[in-house]
């Protein structure tokens, strides 16, 4: 472990450091509570090398008993070769954020992901794969009929400029174009 990882996991308490922590995750040795949830959660457990975008896979679900809330890796490029440009995935987040939900009240966030390579998409009591992938692809398709970008104005989005309805549009359709290998998250 290196020393900076180190200082980290003895320091433990402050918040500035869980961001120091995370870029530690590769030095796990089972010493931190943080660490051993990061690895048992799924979300460093897929092999980003290995993967096969586009794909629609469940990264968490938690309930309390009653509620189910399920967060979603929805992959829309190939990891660590291709990603999004910044208008292409803030253009495609508006139009999921508002198709989808329009599709089902179990929605709850749409994201993009920090590498451009896809969104994160929370939902809450949506009952299995067949049903997430139906209601996406429902938004999808109505995404590659858009003249404008939904809410793509500067009341309602911080960065109203930097859209594209042809990008959107475009992604869109591709991504429809290979709906059938969505399940598949790993190359073969």
């Amino acid at each position: 472990m290196s020393a900076d990882c180190a200082h980290v996991h003895r320091a433990g308490r402050v918040a500035a450091s869980r961001a120091a922590r995370y870029a530690c995750v590769g030095s796990y040795n089972g010493s931190s509570e943080l660490e051993r949830r990061i690895h048992t959660t799924g979300l460093l457990e897929v092999d980003h090398r290995l993967v096969s975008a586009p794909y629609l896979r469940v990264v968490e679900q938690r309930t309390d008993g009653t509620t189910l809330l399920t967060q979603w890796d929805f992959r829309v490029t190939q990891p660590n070769v291709q990603r999004m440009s910044t208008t292409t995935a803030h253009s495609l987040e508006h139009c999921l954020g508002v198709f989808l939900r329009e599709a089902t009240q179990s929605v709850l966030n749409v994201g993009p992901m920090g590498c451009l390579t896809g969104f994160y998409i929370t939902t809450v009591g949506m009952d299995g794969y067949d049903s997430m992938a139906e209601v996406l692809e429902q938004a999808l398709s109505l995404t590659t009929s858009i003249e404008s970008v939904p809410l793509a104005n500067d009341r309602q989005c911080g960065w109203a400029r930097d859209h594209s309805a042809e990008a959107a549009v475009r992604i869109a359709s591709a991504l429809l174009a290979s709906r059938a290998e969505w399940h598949q998250v790993m190359a073969e």
